[in-house]
Order: C-alpha cells, then structure tokens, then sequence
C-alpha cells in the first residue's frame, strides 16, 4: 500500500542515524522486502515492524516515535527494543494501534510514566517493557484491566512475596510453568520471611504449572480459596497436608495428577 510506505517512511525519519537497518528502505520499492517490515500476504498490509538492536555497538538512535505508526492500521507486531530512544516517554499514540498482539520496547532507554492508553490494546497478547530502569515507572496498573488478551509466561516470579497487602490474586488461564515458589505466600520483613500474608484467596488454574503441590501447601495455611486445577501438579495431598487450613472454604485439585489421601470425615 503506497500509503503506508509512505508512513514507514515518515517513521524513518524519526531516527538520527540512517544505519544499516535502514539500508533497504527505498522510496519507490516494494516495502514488504524492506529489512524489519513484514507484509500480509493476502491483503499487501503492513502487519510487522520488527527493528530491534542487532548490534549493541550500533543501536538506532531516534528523537521520537512518528506518529505515522497511526497509518499502518493492520500493524499486529512491534519491536523496538535494544534501541536508544534518549529518554523519550513511550508516546500515548501506540495505545491507538488497535490490532497490536505483541509489543516489545525492552532496553529501549524510554522515560517517564507508562501510557495508560496502553490499555486499550486488547489485542496484545505479548507485552515486554523491561530494561528500562527506574526512569520508566507506572503511576498505577489500572491499564492493565483492558489487556483481556495479554498472558502471563514462564516461572511465577519472586515479586510476589514482597505485596504483603495482597488478599487476592488471580494468576488462571495463563501460560505460567514451573513449581510454585516457595516464598509465595510469605512477606519479607527487615530480610526474615514470616507467615503474617494477607493473601486469602490464590487462583492458579489452567496454566503449566507443575511439581509437588504438598510442598507449597504448608505456605498457604491461611487461604480462604485455592485454585491449582487444570496444571501439571504431582505427587500425594494427604490429610496431615490440610489440618492447618482452619480457613479453607473452596479446593480445587481437579485435573491433576494429585492423589488425595483423606479419610472420610
């Protein structure tokens, strides 16, 4: 599409060094066969921008990110990370490409509050903002409703441990793997872990995860609810695992391969 060529080209502008990145990206020639752009095979749409660093002692460097973006309205893949964006916040434009399923901006040296207008990427299903430091900081994570798309992958990781206000905290139907760490349901005071976690209610269900859950189990003794259904967990839940779960109201095991040896009372 000439319209969009156009634009890749407007974005290209944005750049304060023309590197090899950009070598191929001639006026006049088919923008699909530019170097980082990718094209729908059917429709001739932009659907890929992928520039990210492949030299860490020849990054782009751009003053800004054009809004020009706005014109490539199919544009499903973004990577701009291992650039140097000076310092530069991520600008509120990119919440308004509607179709984007993955955007990286990782070690990209952006600044600033993240863009609550990134919430409106329902779409996005692959989100990575990291390795920009403490100069890239979010005023709040209520953006982070509107990202229905958006799937948690890999380990549980350790952060959670230290939310000690945490009561509630629903992880289901994601792309988690691995055991359940075993400082989940501690907080960390003055460097000790201790037991006094706010945490009641932990929904872990429909993920990878795996390992034994009788190890993790005596974490958790204050729960209200807990969910591990539709993992990979292992190995032998028995009675002795459960009797300090005065609270327990809901347990859901199902879909597992947990054997629960309880008596009948």
């Amino acid at each position: 599409m000439d319209s969009e060529q156009e634009a890749l080209l407007k974005f290209k502008e944005g750049f304060k060094s023309a590197s090899e990145s950009f070598s191929s990206w001639t006026a006049g020639e088919d923008c699909c066969n530019w170097r980082g752009v990718g094209c729908d095979n059917a429709t001739g749409h932009v659907t890929i921008l992928d520039l990210h660093g492949r030299d860490p002692y020849n990054t782009l460097q751009a003053h800004e990110v054009s809004p020009s973006l706005l014109d490539l309205p199919y544009l499903s893949y973004l990577d701009l990370s291992l650039n140097d964006f000076q310092h530069i916040p991520i600008p509120e434009l990119i919440g308004s490409l509607q179709y984007i399923k993955y955007l990286n901006l990782t070690n990209a040296n952006f600044r600033g509050t993240i863009p609550s207008s990134l919430g409106n990427l329902s779409h996005l299903e692959s989100l990575d903002l990291s390795g920009n430091g403490f100069s890239l900081r979010a005023e709040n994570l209520s953006w982070v409703y509107g990202l229905s798309s958006l799937k948690l992958q890999g380990m549980i990781p350790d952060v959670f441990r230290n939310l000690a206000s945490l009561s509630s905290l629903d992880l289901s139907k994601n792309g988690l793997k691995g055991p359940i760490p075993l400082t989940f349901g501690l907080s960390q005071e003055q460097g000790n872990l201790n037991r006094s976690s706010s945490l009641r209610e932990l929904y872990l269900s429909s993920n990878g995860l795996n390992g034994s859950l009788a190890r993790s189990l005596a974490q958790f003794s204050q729960l209200v609810v807990l969910d591990v259904a539709m993992n990979c967990m292992e190995g032998s839940i028995k009675e002795a695992h459960l009797l300090k779960f005065s609270s327990l109201r809901v347990l859901d095991l199902s879909s597992d391969s947990l054997a629960l040896e309880v008596s009948s009372s």
